[in-house]
């Protein structure tokens, strides 16, 4: 197959750092208009190929999780969380329209050296607040079969998320390095290791998080739920309301929370109607009048965006709901 070669140390091994291909055995930097040149067809070593063998025997039956004994998560358990928006890919650098560099990731491989990355977001629906959580994800080809990383040899991949992240709170990111091959066109989750803030663990094994057959990734709460998310669209305390130093969001089914400037605060919620009012609070006062104090009735039947912009005229919030 053909592989980057470096001109320097004759080595095979490279990463992607900040748009370079960078050797590992050497440290040679080369961009990648030089990496296609110094591509060349190389033959695998037949010795290799049985220690390769033994080493994914034992890697295979090494049950590390098992020996330390996470207890497993349940459906009884308070604990709730999803896995969403899962895509693999690589980063690179293009020019935006002012012509600045921007760092980008694209779906699919890298065309260089076929290096695919993951990006995804963790919710945390309900439960203790997480303190690590790692999601072990395994890449797929177009038919279906799972596949290895071609340089590095492994399959399944962890990806450590480190919190606080708290009850209702989304985590988005994910890793840029993971796998060398070409035909990886998705990934899916293997397990979810969590550690809580009172150092309790709990193990999600991946067919939680897939439909019965174990392909379509469920939705995020699962039947009957849906995600309310409120967008607090205020970057500064400059209009009518600048004395107002908390808002809190009362539903109508009792719930209440806090939403600060420029946050997005996420509940999970079962199928229904509701309405939500607002209490706003200044630094040395109770409560401030306002005219706007509550939204319109909106139904969740899914995921649900309420978007919360300031009254200049009569202060309050007006709110834009709208269904993702």
């Amino acid at each position: 197959m053909k592989k980057i070669v470096c001109e320097m140390c004759e080595s095979t091994e490279f990463v992607k750092e900040g748009g370079l291909f960078v050797c590992q055995g050497c440290g040679c930097k080369y961009p990648p208009e030089e990496a296609r040149k110094l591509m060349r067809e190389v033959e695998e070593e037949p010795e290799e190929k049985p220690k390769i063998e033994a080493e994914e025997e034992p890697q295979e039956e090494e049950p590390q999780e098992e020996k330390r004994n996470i207890p497993l998560h349940t459906p009884e358990s308070p604990n709730k969380l999803a896995v969403t928006d899962i895509v693999t890919g690589h980063a690179t650098i293009e020019t935006n329209l002012i012509g600045f560099p921007e760092d980008v990731f694209k779906p699919g491989p890298d065309s260089v050296v076929g290096m695919n990355g993951i990006r995804f977001k963790l919710h945390n629906l309900g439960g203790k607040p997480i303190k690590y959580a790692t999601v072990y994800f395994t890449p797929y080809n177009a038919v279906g079969d799972p596949v290895s990383c071609e340089a590095r040899k492994y399959s399944t991949y962890g990806v450590t998320v480190t919190g606080p992240l708290l009850a209702g709170e989304c985590w988005e990111g994910g890793n840029d390095n993971l796998w060398y091959n070409y035909s990886i066109t998705e990934a899916r989750i293997d397990r979810v290791e969590v550690q809580y803030l009172d150092n309790s663990e709990e193990l999600y094994p991946g067919e939680e998080f897939y439909s019965q057959d174990g392909t379509k990734l469920k939705a995020a709460l699962g039947e009957n739920m849906g995600l309310l998310q409120v967008f607090r669209n205020q970057p500064a305390l400059v209009t009518k309301t600048n004395k107002v130093n908390r808002l809190e969001c009362i539903l109508s089914n009792g719930e209440r929370f806090e939403v600060g400037l420029m946050q997005t605060v996420s509940i999970p919620l079962p199928y229904g109607t509701y309405k939500m009012r607002f209490e706003f609070y200044g630094s040395k006062m109770g409560l401030i009048p306002a005219k706007n104090k509550e939204t319109p009735e909106f139904v969740v039947d899914g995921d649900v965006l309420v978007e919360l912009t300031v009254d200049a005229m009569w202060g309050g919030f007006k709110s834009k709901i709208t269904k993702k």
